[in-house]
């Protein structure tokens, strides 16, 4: 083992002493000073950039300090879709607002506004909300924050605030394919992901074709978590927990059973009906008939019609009787 790292320091070795020698070349001795300087940091100073190994997490002059993250960087690229992520979001990172300058200048059916292309550019989760936003004709597309310095940045305030509600299928349909398009210019191995990711979120609209805040919500769950682990999108392993949670939300929401979970609008109408049984004194809480408790048939105030003379005597002289009949089913009294 020790010779086998002996001979690969030493082909590496004589490789930079090669690249030296035409590096020597290439430019004035006085304007590459050999002295005692390792001469991989003196490449870094020629490039302008920390070199990085292509394998790696971490840039080189990270690793030659502290050797033990090679061990977390190998396991990180254990799969090759998500190697391949890393090492395009780590190119890209060289120069962003280059990579937004190249890209707005496409010409694309949806075009994208600055913040929702550095979001991409860096693999970070984008809100539909704000995308959706910087769709409306009159959105600047120039929206970055303008740094300010000493840490602040300025922000334009309909920029801030500008969002949109994403409520129908139709609408995040529209906004994925947006967001879709701009993630695949970037990360073109991700199109098939992408394409089975859709599937899924199509699978939970289907599942609950008059509830499409809950496929919303579970893209929004997905998303986020992501960020926070990157895994395959349509890997559906990794979206049980997103899709557990809605699951569990739409039962907390204190869903009722048979006819009572969707009130039609009968059972609405009966509920806004007075209750004359009550006035008169004839009914207790809750109404049996679901009628409406609480207010005078009369008067509108908050007492019984029996409780205020006046009031009672109407009740009376509108019915044209003295003692209380039954309920008719309309809320007035039986003759």
């Amino acid at each position: 083992m020790r010779a086998e790292q002996t001979r690969q320091d030493a082909v590496e070795s004589t490789a930079w002493k090669v690249l030296e020698a035409k590096l020597r070349r290439v430019h004035p001795v006085g304007q590459i000073s050999m002295d005692e300087q390792d001469f991989s940091a003196r490449l870094v100073s020629l490039l302008g950039r920390t070199t990085r190994d292509t394998s790696s997490l971490f840039p080189r002059s990270i690793l030659e300090a502290a050797p033990h993250l090679k061990t977390l960087s190998s396991t990180s690229f254990e799969d090759p879709h998500l190697g391949a992520t890393w090492r395009l979001r780590r190119a890209y990172q060289g120069d962003v607002e280059g990579v937004i300058d190249g890209m707005r200048g496409q010409n694309l059916s949806r075009p994208l506004p600055r913040s929702i292309w550095k979001l991409i550019i860096e693999d970070r989760y984008v809100d539909f909300t704000k995308l959706f936003a910087s769709m409306d004709p009159g959105y600047d597309p120039n929206d970055e924050p303008k740094d300010f310095g000493g840490g602040y940045a300025l922000i334009k305030k309909d920029h801030l605030a500008a969002k949109r509600p994403v409520r129908t299928e139709s609408d995040w349909i529209r906004i994925f394919a947006a967001w879709e398009s701009g993630v695949i210019i970037l990360y073109p191995h991700r199109k098939t992901e992408l394409l089975g990711y859709r599937s899924h979120v199509d699978n939970v609209f289907r599942a609950a074709p008059q509830d499409p805040i809950a496929a919303i919500n579970f893209d929004v769950e997905a998303r986020q978590h992501y960020e926070k682990s990157p895994f395959q999108l349509d890997d559906f392993n990794k979206l049980q927990a997103p899709l557990l949670a809605q699951m569990f939300r739409a039962r907390s929401g204190g869903v009722k059973r048979g006819h009572e979970s969707q009130p039609g609008p009968t059972s609405s109408k009966r509920a806004s009906v007075i209750c004359h049984n009550w006035n008169f004194g004839s009914c207790s809480d809750p109404c049996a008939n679901r009628r409406k408790h609480g207010t005078c048939s009369e008067c509108g105030d908050q007492h019984r019609a029996l409780d205020s003379e006046s009031c009672f005597a109407l009740l009376q002289a509108r019915h044209g009787r003295g003692d209380h009949g039954g309920d008719n089913g309309t809320g007035e009294l039986q003759q």
